[in-house]
């Protein structure tokens, strides 16, 4: 623990802006260390003294575990509720739902029905009320659901596409409006869901390892590109990562999808969410979950806004 103040105090010395410091990522992992959520806790307060000792400032998270679509606590959740000494002042955590099962429909279905009822619900339903007031959440991790089911090995149906594109973006900007959710990111850079390559080279890599020689990769062909997922996110990142406050937003109208587990078994196609950036513009993102075009009339205070509007979008074929 003694060390782990030399890294805060760099960072405060240079002026390195750090949002959280994590004590540990995904814990319950690693039961060797951390038999429960009590031994990780008594285990991690004296890392969080020595980063508070160098920077009274600095914010110093701990991790819950994913809830899943379980409708009670886990075990590692109750035991963070159940700690006497809750000196966090914030917690991250990671969320992916459970892969669904059918056709690609089925999946926007349940992907739709998480979207509308377990997106901001996470954090003012599941975690605010087994934390301090006043603690800050950080979700650094989630997807529409894990790439590949480590229990069985089948891959997601829609991470990767245009819809989980629709997906990340429309979660973040639901968790926009809880006001103690400071970052959220979708898994993640290099992935199905981010920047993917035709080419990773593993075997030129291997090789040069395998004979103990290094490799220049910058001379290496990857072709990167970026995938369907993140370019439906660069929409939305175009706004919000420029924005200050978000604005209270409110859709009437348009179609509505299957959601499973949601009222009526529909949601809304549209959601929809405004932003102010520090010079005082605002912008209006908008995502259509249905195969349905829609003619949008947007009001600002109850009167109709007039263009011309600089547009943005991404879009596809299916």
């Amino acid at each position: 623990p003694k060390s782990s103040g030399q890294m805060p105090a760099y960072a405060k010395a240079n002026h390195i802006p750090v949002p959280a410091w994590e004590l540990a990522s995904e814990p319950y992992y690693f039961a060797g260390f951390f038999p429960d959520a009590s031994a990780y806790l008594d285990a991690m307060k004296p890392f969080r003294d020595e980063i508070k000792a160098v920077d009274p400032h600095a914010v110093v998270a701990i991790f819950a575990r994913d809830p899943g679509s379980a409708a009670t606590l886990n075990l590692w959740d109750t035991g963070i509720a159940g700690y006497h000494d809750k000196y966090w002042g914030a917690v991250t955590f990671h969320y992916y739902p459970p892969p669904s099962s059918g056709n690609f429909a089925q999946w926007m279905a349940d992907e739709s029905g998480v979207l509308a009822t377990k997106s901001s619900s996470l954090v003012t339903d599941y975690l605010e009320p087994i934390n301090p007031p006043g603690t800050k959440f950080l979700i650094s991790e989630f997807d529409p659901t894990l790439p590949v089911d480590a229990k069985t090995g089948a891959a997601s149906l829609t991470d990767g596409t245009l819809w989980g594109g629709i997906y990340v973006a429309e979660f973040i900007m639901r968790m926009s409006t809880v006001p103690s959710v400071a970052y959220v990111g979708a898994h993640s850079i290099v992935n199905v869901s981010g920047v993917s390559s035709t080419n990773p080279n593993y075997i030129a890599v291997q090789n040069a390892a395998d004979s103990g020689k290094t490799i220049d990769t910058t001379s290496l062909d990857f072709g990167f590109y970026i995938a369907a997922q993140a370019n439906g996110l660069a929409v939305l990142n175009g706004v919000i990562n420029h924005a200050v406050r978000s604005i209270q937003t409110t859709v009437t109208g348009g179609a509505t999808v299957p959601a499973t587990g949601a009222p009526q078994g529909q949601t809304p196609a549209l959601y929809a969410m405004g932003y102010t950036s520090a010079e005082g513009s605002m912008s209006v993102v908008i995502t259509n979950k249905s195969a349905k075009r829609h003619r949008v009339q947007i009001r600002v205070n109850g009167r109709a806004a007039h263009g011309p509007f600089a547009v943005e979008f991404v879009a596809g074929t299916d």
